[in-house]
């Protein structure tokens, strides 16, 4: 064999080694769907995403996942309340009809409530952006009350990704929208988008994001989007806005209180200037022990959680409406600086 041959000939091996080693890689990668380290949507038929950018937001194929108005008999004539949230509202962890939607109907007959319909349309998974997303999609529907959760997930924001939407939190990514961690430029979003491989190696070989700051320097900067996006919703349907921070499960509430109040107290202050009333879950729980409460250590409740969930906003929503009602009958506008406490 000349030179020149075996030269093309161990081009030839090594390209095509390259390559069966890279389809090897592909095919294990999506047979075996490997955990990513962010969060994902659409990777099964379970969820149908719609617009993008500022307007992505998803919804449920499943009918056992929709709990929208599993809170609301179609007969209901009392107040409408609706809740958004992620899977915190949504319920995750429990039965629908343990949920917060039909748990938080009880509650409010019990502070004297007479039938109330409460509407979910929380979204397990979903952050500040594509709640608003969701809402702003929606018909706005006269309402009397709308509770919107605070979670630590509730500052970051979803990039649609062809048919898949990717929570990449604080990752550093590139010009294309996605992490480059390999330095792909304009290629990293098509080989991201469509090598499960590639995905998974930028995501794990992702930096954090080089512009590291406070975590209240973020929620500050956070705060003014959150308040004017949730008041915007409120405003559109005629309902009050109340607002409620959730703690995490995974430690008693009184280690929480300072970290949370650095994380959400540039929100809440923002919240409080514009009169808008604000559960403190962490404070309001103070009594209890987490492991009570929860059905896991992040963030979900058992049955006997979301019942005392529940109970800790019937009040304040029960305020909220007796404020409403009296506003209206005086012919003015609502008035909602009355706090509760916190």
């Amino acid at each position: 064999m000349s030179p020149l041959r075996r030269l093309l000939f161990g081009i030839a091996a090594v390209v095509g080694g390259t390559l069966v080693g890279a389809a090897g890689a592909e095919f294990s990668t999506r047979s075996l769907d490997p955990r990513l380290p962010v969060q994902r949507i659409g990777k099964d038929d379970s969820s149908t995403l719609h617009g993008k950018g500022d307007g992505l937001y998803w919804t449920t194929n499943v009918a056992r996942h929709d709990r929208r108005r599993t809170g609301c008999p179609s007969d209901a004539t009392g107040p409408r309340v609706l809740l958004q949230g992620s899977s915190i509202l949504w319920g995750s962890g429990v039965e629908s009809q343990q949920a917060p939607g039909m748990q938080l109907r009880i509650a409010m007959q019990e502070v004297g409530i007479a039938d109330p319909c409460v509407i979910n349309h929380s979204q397990p998974g979903s952050t500040f952006a594509t709640q608003r997303a969701a809402l702003a999609d929606t018909p706005a529907a006269p309402a009397d009350v709308l509770v919107w959760e605070l979670w630590q997930n509730s500052i970051h924001r979803f990039v649609r990704v062809g048919d898949l939407a990717y929570n990449f939190g604080r990752l550093r990514v590139g010009p294309g929208g996605v992490p480059d961690p390999f330095g792909m430029g304009i290629a990293a979003r098509p080989l991201f988008q469509h090598s499960s491989f590639y995905a998974w190696m930028a995501l794990r070989q992702a930096p954090r994001s080089s512009h590291e700051r406070k975590v209240s320097d973020l929620w500050t900067s956070f705060a003014p989007t959150f308040v004017a996006g949730a008041m915007e919703q409120a405003e559109r349907r005629g309902a009050q806005l109340l607002v409620a921070s959730f703690p995490s499960l995974d430690r008693p509430f009184s280690e929480q209180l300072q970290w949370n109040r650095e994380m959400y107290g540039p929100v809440l202050e923002a919240l409080a200037a514009e009169g808008i009333p604000i559960i403190e879950m962490d404070r309001a729980l103070l009594p209890h022990d987490p492991v009570d409460v929860r059905a896991d250590t992040c963030c979900h409740y058992n049955p006997a959680g979301v019942q005392i969930v529940s109970q800790l906003l019937a009040g304040p929503i029960a305020e909220s409406l007796r404020a409403g009602s009296a506003s209206r009958a005086s012919g003015g506008p609502i008035d909602s600086a009355a706090r509760p406490a916190r």
